[in-house]
């Protein structure tokens, strides 16, 4: 590992990308005045770039997301700078330069947040949760975007009975798309899938995880896909990989990389040559760690290490890879990041 970098002195919680050149790093903060996102570049090697500001707005801004897009990156968040909590986009440059002004994807009377962005055939999709507080419902939308980043068609009704509690995640997979998110709560919660094309149209809803009590979900696609996710808390939580195929669906049992004893807490997931690599925090004697577990395209466990220390509870765990260097991106009080170089 090389040096820790800081990359914000306020409670952050980052969201990776690897971009055209580096890997590009989206979170919210509030360093003075109100809450805005903000970027910054960090390259495999070398010095990492100074913060972007992305947004300006007076009002709350949240919950960013960010996609490799072109010669550079796609942002996305929530606000409610035009009165109600809608959904925007904007491209960034590679060293995360705003291009075009942000384009807003939402406009009703309704809570849209949670969004999420992965690319889709030659453009991109761009999800979001809609909260209705009085039909008691979140279900999932989403659009497709072009290769410019403007909007394709209409709003696509991804969900219409089911309650869709937390974040979307989502990843390409072959010239498609799949969708992740949990369902239920406590130990009826699991993980649902549904494949998108790269037309925009889906298939079946799928169960992926059909055990209960999921916690944290991430996801990962390489040749095909793998999610992690974590069960339970404390010294008694699991930390399960399932893998998929290229139709989306489950394509194996649920394996578990975390050691008895281990907090697994906050568990994120990147490719990784032939597999992944899924990260997790962890006791190690006294101190909270991230431990990092490499697993097959079949989720088996083939060997596990102790990553950084920690300082504190963790909110957010994120992790990406160019060749065979891993980014770390973790939120506590500060927001901070380092490389993890494999030989």
């Amino acid at each position: 590992t090389t040096e820790i970098y800081t990359l914000s002195l306020h409670d952050a919680l980052p969201i990776l990308a690897v971009g055209p050149t580096g890997f590009g790093v989206i979170y919210s903060a509030q360093p003075e005045g109100p809450e805005n996102i903000y970027f910054r570049f960090i390259p495999t090697s070398g010095a990492i770039g100074e913060a972007v500001l992305v947004t300006n707005d007076n009002n709350i801004t949240r919950s960013p997301t960010i996609v490799a897009f072109g010669d550079g990156f796609l942002v996305g968040w929530y606000d409610n700078e035009s009165g109600g909590f809608e959904v925007r986009t904007r491209l960034l440059g590679a060293d995360g330069t705003p291009g075009a002004e942000p384009v807003m994807l939402t406009d009703n009377m309704l809570r849209d947040d949670a969004p999420e962005l992965a690319t889709l055939g030659s453009g991109a999709l761009a999800l979001w949760v809609e909260d209705d507080d009085r039909a008691l419902t979140r279900l999932l939308r989403g659009i497709r975007l072009d290769n410019s980043g403007a909007p394709v068609g209409s709003t696509l009704e991804l969900t219409t009975t089911s309650n869709v509690v937390d974040r979307p995640v989502a990843s390409r997979l072959g010239e498609g798309a799949l969708i992740v998110w949990g369902e239920g709560s406590g130990t009826d919660r699991n993980a649902l899938g549904l494949f998108m094309n790269a037309d925009g149209s889906t298939g079946a809803i799928t169960p992926l995880s059909t055990s209960g009590g999921v916690g944290t979900l991430a996801f990962a696609t390489n040749e095909a896909g793998a999610i992690a996710y974590n069960v339970g808390g404390g010294s008694a939580a699991i930390v399960n990989v399932i893998p998929v195929g290229l139709d989306g669906t489950a394509s194996g049992e649920a394996q578990r990389v975390n050691i008895e004893g281990d907090d697994g807490g906050a568990p994120a997931i990147t490719s990784f040559e032939d597999g992944f690599v899924v990260g997790f925090t962890a006791r190690s004697e006294a101190d909270q760690v991230v431990r990092l577990s490499a697993v097959d395209a079949s989720g088996n466990l083939l060997g596990t290490l102790d990553g950084p220390a920690l300082a504190g509870t963790v909110g957010i765990l994120q992790m990406a890879t160019i060749d065979r260097t891993i980014l770390l991106s973790w939120g506590i009080t500060e927001l901070r990041s380092v490389r993890v170089t494999c030989p």
